[in-house]
This record gives structure tokens, sequence and C-alpha cells, in this order.
């Protein structure tokens, strides 16, 4: 009868090198895209908190500016925002004619530095609607009316 031929040292349990590489391998691969996907959620994240300030700051502004041009007091047209070096605001008012309506439109555009070496402002805008009151229906036509006795509007207009 044979006998197997058996060690006096037990067998040896481990990894290879090979399977030791391979397992860094994977593992390095995963956290590289672990990484980058962290990354590109905190861009993200970033990207939202920065629009958001923006329109908040946008409303903010539009909403004071509003109750000024409502109660006839708008002191500036333009300006800087406060506490943000670089952020500068504008503001406009326009009336739109429809027949015998109007319609009075209000913009506030808020203009942010650049964010790069290309110098490429960003502009930031917000519109509102208003029907106006009697009275500054009033005031339009009167405007209107003395505009047109001064040749604006009218198509006689003043030569140079």
């Amino acid at each position: 009868m044979v006998l197997p031929i058996v060690s006096s040292r037990p067998r040896q349990r481990g990894f290879t090198l090979v399977e030791l590489l391979l397992a860094l391998g994977i593992l390095a691969a995963t956290m590289a895209s672990l990484i980058f996907l962290r990354l590109r959620a905190t861009q993200t994240v970033t990207e939202v908190v920065e629009e958001r300030t923006r329109r908040r700051i946008a409303q903010e502004l539009l909403e004071e500016k509003l109750a000024e041009a409502l109660a006839g007091k708008v002191e500036e047209a333009v300006g800087e925002v406060p506490g943000r070096p670089g952020w500068t605001w504008e503001w406009q008012e326009e009336v739109v004619e429809e027949g015998d309506e109007f319609l009075l439109v209000y913009t506030l555009r808020l203009h942010l530095p650049p964010k790069n070496e290309e110098g490429v402002e960003e502009t930031y805008e917000l519109k509102t609607w208003v029907l106006p009151t009697e009275e500054q229906k009033e005031e339009i036509l009167a405007e209107r009316e003395l505009m047109e006795e001064e040749g604006y509007g009218t198509g006689t207009g003043y030569s140079q």
C-alpha cells in the first residue's frame, strides 16, 4: 500500500500576489469613481446654491423697487448690491399698451462679475407685470397727450 506524502508543514492559506494586485486595482477604480461622483455632486450643489442666492437677491430687490414704484417714489434706477462686491442691479419700468388697456412691466437685472478669465459677465433678470390703477392710467394718458403735443411719437417730431 502506498501512503500519500504529507508535508510536515501545514498548508498556508492566503492570497497570491496576483490576487492581491487585482483586488487593489478594483478597489482603486471604485474609489476613483466615488471621488469623481462626490466632486460632481459638490459642484452641482454649489451651482444650485449660487442660483438660489442670485434669485433670492434679485427677488428682494425687485420687491423693494416695486414697492417704491407703486408708491411713486423710485429714487435710484441702478446701484450696487450690499455685501456683494462687483454685483450691480438695474431697474427698468415700461408701459405696454394694448388698445385702450395698459400694462406696467417692471424689470430688475442683476449683473454679476465674471467667474473666469474670459470676462463674460452674467446677467440675471426678473420681470413682473402689474395692471395700473386708475390714477396711473390717467398719468399715462396725460403723459402721452403731452408727448403728442410736443411732437414726440406722432411721426412729426422735431427736425435737427
